[in-house]
């Protein structure tokens, strides 16, 4: 079996991100919490994408909707935008559906605002043939949460949410790993969580996990870029008293 390196950074960050969201009381035009991109094979080189974004409907503005569709790209190893069915470096991926999410629990004696959060749905199939080096499939939206204590300026901070396609995966039509359940949006202080964040392969393949700083992408002067650009893709910059070995503080 081949070893994968899960790269669903933005559901390990999750939990870091949800917690620190409920402390402030700011407002601003902002809404983005997490995404997630996967892949599933289907056969004769052609793929199901999967692309999930989630939204703060509190302090999400009016302007700063779902995008329907999302435009996401199609890169070569190198970053460079490849042709797809007429539409160059891109693919068109329809809403699907909106969920709100479960808070799951109560509000650990919070008496602030409504603490809100919804789930976007995208899904389309591609036809991929094999290629030297694999495809880069990358989506980008501005801007974070303004609630965010541990990210320099979120509001001018966007997220890039993308899959890498190897060689063996082109070669063996192989799937992405995908996570089960997301840990509840509340966290309370001084009380205990215990949560198996797990993620399951179609293909039986060994995982392993690791925690990385998430990618930054598009800006507030460029929020929705079409086509988005390639990678290499940079990341977000930690405030002070911040870091990937310390990502909730404290």
């Amino acid at each position: 079996m081949s070893k994968k390196v899960n790269r669903l950074n933005r559901l390990l960050l999750a939990l870091g991100v949800l917690m620190l969201t409920v402390f402030s009381t700011e407002l601003s035009a902002t809404h983005l919490i997490g995404s997630d991109m996967t892949f599933q094979c289907l056969g004769n080189d052609f793929y199901e994408i999967e692309l999930v974004i989630r939204r703060d409907c509190v302090y999400g503005a009016d302007d700063a909707q779902y995008d329907d569709p999302a435009f996401v790209g199609i890169f070569d190893a190198r970053g460079n935008p490849l042709d797809w069915l007429g539409r160059f470096g891109m693919i068109e991926m329809p809403l699907l559906q909106v969920d709100t999410i479960d808070p799951g629990r109560p509000m650990c004696g919070y008496f602030g605002d409504e603490v809100c959060v919804t789930e976007g749905l995208y899904r389309a199939t591609v036809y991929l043939p094999f290629r030297e080096k694999g495809y880069v499939l990358g989506y980008q939206r501005c801007c974070r949460n303004v609630t965010l204590d541990n990210i320099v300026e979120p509001l001018n901070t966007g997220l890039t949410s993308f899959v890498c396609l190897t060689e063996e995966t082109l070669n063996t039509c192989n799937s992405s790993p995908v996570f089960g359940d997301w840990p509840e949006i509340l966290i309370c202080v001084n009380e205990p969580i215990s949560f198996a964040h797990r993620a399951t392969d179609l293909d039986g393949d060994s995982l392993t996990y690791a925690l990385f700083t998430p990618h930054s992408g598009a800006s507030e002067e460029r929020p929705k870029p079409i086509p988005p650009p390639g990678p290499s893709y940079d990341t977000i910059e930690w405030a002070q008293g911040y870091s990937l070995d310390n990502m909730m503080g404290g």
